[in-house]
């Protein structure tokens, strides 16, 4: 990375929240009396008014500058917070969903467009990587406190103070974000393979793949707690323990293998990842034990981790630098309407079908992914370098 961007303390405030409100909404939308479709719902809706907005954010990225939308996207952060704070119905968990959509369009759009203007391709999937870890280390510290509240407080408005806290530390957030994150419109590396060609053929079945790998790993976003609930454990202490191993390895591995990434091929480490998540998650349904459940979310996990930072540099290395907001407006666009699609279909196939179902399903299709990933790059490959023998000739001729 050439420059700071003065977004760490930032990314790292407002993520208090995030693991704790993905991982206690199915839960707490039940407990007030919601049915599985309604959870779903949570999910979707969050989806469909992220891809309404996202590739306008991403335009306006690209015209207004980076800085002003990330500040956007902490502002309605801290809103989020302030209706989980003081929301007591579905509605406002509903509302909540909604704004949160918002935020997450613009924070993590602007957030990808800076770190792909200052980065090089040999250091961009290593960039994502590290801002991902610093929102991941602020994800276990405010899960610590807000389990640790859960769990040692015994009266009805715990979760008053575990928002208070979460909403007092957006508005830090906010505040170190205006104060230290700078304008990167400028920085543009000038080392993107396509400077001058924002949309192509290979980019529109990027964007494909994009959505169907959203749609596969969402089917699962609603459902996850109630299938470890239903035939893992009951205990809300035991399946916080679930999480924690992988919640610690996000902290550390990532930028360690994304150095691996930006060396040895970002697709080929990408269709690795893939498959881990894919050959692990076809095995959950077999083996029903707590430990056991624990060994293979965890490396699922690690291949998450694998693949996410390459598939978010691929982005950058196969469009223009002069739209790069656009680029990951559509890329966002492209994984929203995957996530409208999988919660809807995966709470379906779990009351309907068969809660072991949802996991074959997804197993099967990112095995199908990693063969279209293989041949899109593979084919692209061999078109530039006889496109590179035909200069050569040229040249000689």
């Amino acid at each position: 990375m050439k420059k700071s961007l003065g977004i760490n303390k930032a990314v790292y405030y407002i993520s208090f929240p995030l693991a704790f409100i993905g991982f206690i909404l199915p839960i707490y939308a039940a407990s007030m009396g919601s049915s599985v479709i309604e959870v779903g719902l949570l999910y979707s809706v969050f989806s469909l008014c992220s891809i309404l907005i996202r590739p306008l954010v991403g335009k306006l990225i690209d015209t207004k500058g980076r800085k002003c939308c990330f500040i956007i996207g902490l502002f309605c952060y801290m809103i989020v917070s302030g209706l989980f704070l003081v929301g007591n119905s579905y509605n406002y968990i509903l509302a909540a969903r909604v704004v949160q959509s918002i935020a997450s369009a613009f924070l993590w759009i602007s957030i990808n467009t800076m770190i792909s203007d200052v980065s090089e391709n040999s250091d961009r999937a290593y960039n994502f990587a590290v801002v991902g870890q610093n929102s991941s280390k602020g994800s276990i510290i405010g899960s610590i406190i807000g389990f640790a509240i859960i769990f040692s407080y015994q009266g009805d408005d715990k979760f008053i103070y575990v928002f208070g806290i979460y909403f007092i530390v957006a508005i830090l957030a906010l505040y170190t974000g205006i104060k230290n994150c700078r304008e990167t419109i400028n920085d543009c590396s000038g080392e993107s393979e396509n400077n001058s060609v924002m949309i192509n053929g290979r980019f529109i079945k990027f964007l494909v793949i994009t959505m169907i790998l959203s749609t596969v790993t969402s089917l699962l976003a609603p459902i996850f707690l109630l299938y470890i609930r239903d035939n893992i454990t009951k205990s809300i202490t035991q399946i916080s323990y679930l999480f924690i191993p992988a919640a610690i390895l996000s902290t550390m591995l990532p930028s360690r293998l994304a150095k691996f990434t930006d060396k040895h091929g970002k697709y080929k480490l990408m269709i690795v990842g893939i498959m881990i998540d894919a050959v692990f998650t076809l095995i959950i349904p077999v083996f029903k034990s707590f430990n056991a459940f624990m060994i293979i979310y965890t490396v699922t996990c690690i291949g998450g981790m694998l693949s996410g930072p390459a598939q978010k540099a691929l982005v950058s290395e196969m469009t223009g630098e002069n739209q790069r907001g656009k680029a990951y407006g559509l890329y966002s666009f492209a994984a929203g309407i995957g996530g409208i699609i999988g919660p809807l279909a995966g709470t379906a196939i779990y009351q309907y079908v068969s809660s072991d179902m949802v996991f074959y399903i997804q197993g099967a299709i990112l095995i199908v992914c990693c063969i279209l990933i293989g041949t899109l790059f593979r084919v692209n490959r061999k078109k530039d370098l006889e496109g590179v023998n035909d200069k050569s000739m040229n040249k000689i001729v």
